[in-house]
């Protein structure tokens, strides 16, 4: 079996994001679900990164913050660029997800932005 492409839930955000395709769904509904999306690319791609790298399992709920400590101490700026934007964009999905009164249109350009630029950053390191 080949493995997922967490690359896809980048682009599966940008579709639900996208108010040109027809959902039955609010407007709200699926920014918050592509800000959901959004992050778990990142955060997917990030952790297998590291699981390639340094052979570690990550998994439970110390996972997201396993991850990102790891990236800090490696000595690449890029590294640690990674783990301050892997916990911005979880503060924002973590709105999206549990919050009620989360502006979610305020803030999807800037997840988006964010996942980008970490996507970027982990086709540098070596």
């Amino acid at each position: 079996m080949r493995s997922f492409d967490w690359d896809e839930y980048q682009q599966l955000a940008r579709v639900l994001a996208d108010p040109g395709v027809i959902l039955r769904a609010s407007d709200t509904a699926r920014q918050r679900a592509a800000v959901s999306r959004s992050y778990y690319a990142a955060f997917c791609l990030a952790r297998s990164y590291l699981r390639t790298r340094n052979g570690q399992s990550y998994s439970g709920p110390d996972a997201h913050q396993q991850v990102r400590t790891d990236f800090n101490r490696r000595p690449e700026r890029a590294a640690q660029d990674i783990a301050r934007m892997l916990r911005t964009v979880q503060v924002e999905r973590n709105h999206a997800d549990y919050d009620d009164n989360y502006n979610v249109s305020a803030n999807l350009a800037t997840v988006f932005d964010r996942v980008e630029q970490i996507l970027t950053l982990l086709k540098t390191l070596p």
